[in-house]
């Protein structure tokens, strides 16, 4: 065999043996640095901004990672343990045999005076809130427990995730080199590529994510301000929900005001009707099209099922890594199309 031919088959295969044996070492730190990537697409701008005032690499990363820590992982972690105690706590009654709610709402109640609205339509209409209610309360828990639950294993990830993000940060511009470096496609297409993916993600996080994140947090304020039980719980409902077309939070906020009709103080119902009927106007005239001004733009249901198909899949950092994905994907498709064109 020619000496020639025997080097480069030796080259393939050590080549390969070391990628396996790289990926193998990488792998339990692989959602931690996807996470640490996507933070630092969007941090970004925010951090350019801090090295024109600081004119220090170092000093501008640590102030972004700080901020991230100060204005949004720590309130998440107080919210969601909040979550998690209204949600187990609701479980565990419900579990007991409880049939009530808010210590004088009956489930029974409630659904005897549905199914004798509907059932003269729909003779074999049942409605079960009770059991929509454990399987909601289950669902959340046991997602969010995973993140809260306080595991040195999910500690070293997190401060890995730190560390990363902010060489991320700091060294971006050099890794994004060093990375293209390898590319075998033509340099106008990486910078296609590269452009677009960090539009996508700007697109689902920054837009659909945030998006959901903001009807959850002025829903769960008006379920607060009016005293609905486990406003927190359900301000997670209507940001989930926020991704459903056409209905959105309103699958939260409809039964909030039909049940303060009945249980409610005087006028409570009219109050969340008014705020919430208010703000969706706001959300999808004004805050919608800003936040979604620029950029590749994926369709909310995608992007729903992204975040509940990356859950399963990837465990909690399913949430921003399955978006991803499909921002990936968005990406390829619009190089290939190009090329079509061309």
């Amino acid at each position: 065999m020619n000496p020639k031919v025997k080097q480069t088959i030796f080259y393939i295969i050590a080549f390969v043996v070391i990628i396996i044996l790289s990926v193998a070492i990488f792998r339990p730190y692989l959602m931690a640095l996807a996470v640490a990537v996507m933070l630092a697409v969007i941090l970004e701008p925010l951090y350019k901004r801090i090295l024109s005032k600081v004119k220090s690499p170092n000093g501008a990363a640590t102030i972004t990672v700080a901020l991230l820590l100060i204005v949004i992982i720590v309130p998440l972690i107080l919210i969601g343990n909040q979550i998690i105690n209204e949600g187990q706590g609701l479980y565990e009654r419900l579990s007991s045999g409880d049939s009530s709610y808010a210590d004088y709402v009956s489930f029974d109640v409630i659904s005897e005076r549905i199914e004798t609205a509907v059932q003269p339509y729909i003779p074999t209409f049942t409605f079960e809130p009770k059991q929509y209610l454990e399987a909601f309360t289950t669902w959340i828990t046991g997602h969010l427990q995973g993140v809260f639950s306080g595991t040195i294993d999910l500690g070293i990830k997190f401060i890995l995730g730190l560390v990363a993000l902010f060489y991320f940060l700091r060294d971006g511009e050099e890794f994004k080199k060093n990375m293209l470096a390898f590319s075998p496609l033509s340099a106008t297409k990486d910078k296609i590529i590269i452009d677009s993916l960090e539009s996508a993600i700007h697109s689902v996080l920054v837009g659909s994510i945030l998006v959901a994140i903001i009807h959850g947090f002025i829903n769960g304020i008006g379920l607060a301000l009016v005293g609905v039980p486990n406003f927190t719980l359900w301000a997670v409902a209507a940001a989930i929900a926020s991704f459903v077309p056409f209905i959105g939070p309103a699958i939260v906020w409809i039964p909030s005001v039909i049940y303060l009709y009945f249980y409610g103080w005087s006028g409570a119902w009219v109050v969340l009707l008014i705020w919430s009927i208010f703000f969706t106007v706001v959300m999808n005239n004004f805050l919608v099209p800003l936040i979604f001004n620029r950029g590749i733009r994926i369709h909310p249901i995608f992007v729903l099922f992204a975040i509940l198909g990356g859950l399963q899949l990837f465990g909690p950092a399913g949430f921003l890594v399955g978006p991803l994905v499909i921002s990936l994907l968005f990406v390829l498709i619009k190089v290939v199309e190009l090329s079509e064109d061309k």
